[in-house]
């Protein structure tokens, strides 16, 4: 009993359920198990909220409550002042972000690096 949970806890983590994690408080057998699940809940929150801005030119603040899972619109707007998102009304907008962090890459430089790695691998064979 004291050691499924730990291993279902990892068997969220690695499978990517972390809705699964984010609600896993209520299946804690003892509550010595509650720190642990809080600092799993935070790290899995923290590394949604930087993945946010990346995946969404804009989010709601509704939607970005239901993507990290939490009770209140206040709590969103706290994690999110903490990442530095900029609000206008109530959507937070990211598209100067993600424009900033993409790149383009040519045709041909992905070309000549293929073909380098195939002639590189052809050596090795």
């Amino acid at each position: 009993m004291y050691i499924k949970f730990p291993v279902q806890l990892e068997r969220f983590l690695m499978e990517g359920s972390y809705n699964k994690l984010l609600n896993a408080r209520s299946l804690a057998p003892a509550n010595d198990y509650v720190p642990i699940v809080e600092l799993l809940e935070n790290t899995v929150r923290s590394e949604v909220l930087e993945c946010i801005p990346k995946t969404y030119a804009s989010v709601t603040v509704e939607q970005a409550q239901k993507l990290l899972m939490l009770g209140s619109a206040r709590e969103v707007e706290s994690a999110a002042e903490r990442q530095g998102w900029v609000r206008q009304g109530n959507t937070f907008i990211f598209s100067e972000n993600a424009a900033a962090n993409k790149k383009e890459i040519s045709f041909n430089e992905v070309l000549q690096f293929d073909i380098g790695f195939a002639a590189a691998l052809q050596r090795v064979v």
